[in-house]
């Protein structure tokens, strides 16, 4: 589907940071805890540009930036449509405060105001980043990607059980 894209339309997305207490994973309990930092995101579409980061000098890599638009772009069957996307962030990065995650999740948000839609509750995407900047092992790093990968399904599992039987299907 081709959406009509609104000149000059912008949107905004906000998320926060947080802290994952994973010690009980064994026992399937663990916490998050918020935390005061956000970040937020505005993405201005244009049709047929590519997506960039615009203060990626400031910010750093682009590729989750690029992942995250084309994860939802995809998902809506949105086509020629690019967008410039500006991120602010008071989040230290890799200290564990989810610096990646609160970007991926107000990219994210930004793109859907911007295009004026949303994503229905029973509709589930699943974008897991792997920063490789870190040099963390493959081992460690399948280890937290499946965490991640499970954590989400089980807080879905929790929060509605038949939502949890769609994302299987």
């Amino acid at each position: 589907m081709l959406l009509k894209v609104v000149e000059g339309r912008k949107g905004t997305g906000v998320a926060w940071g947080a802290i994952s207490i994973v010690n009980a994973i064994s026992t399937g309990f663990g916490a998050a805890v918020g935390v005061d930092f956000r970040t937020v995101a505005e993405a201005t579409p244009c049709e047929g540009c590519e997506t960039a980061l615009v203060n990626r000098d400031q910010v750093g890599d682009d590729s989750l930036v690029r992942e995250v638009v084309a994860t939802i772009v995809g998902a809506l069957g949105v086509e020629g449509v690019g967008f410039r996307i500006v991120t602010r962030s008071d989040i230290p990065i890799a200290v564990g405060l989810k610096s990646s995650s609160s970007a991926a999740v107000a990219v994210g948000r930004a793109v859907l105001d911007a295009l004026g839609r949303r994503i229905d509750t029973p509709r589930f995407l699943q974008l897991i980043a792997v920063r490789r900047d870190l040099k963390i092992g493959r081992g460690k790093t399948a280890a937290q990607v499946a965490h991640a990968s499970l954590t989400s399904y089980l807080e879905v599992l929790k929060r509605g059980p038949d939502w949890a039987e769609e994302w299987l299907r």
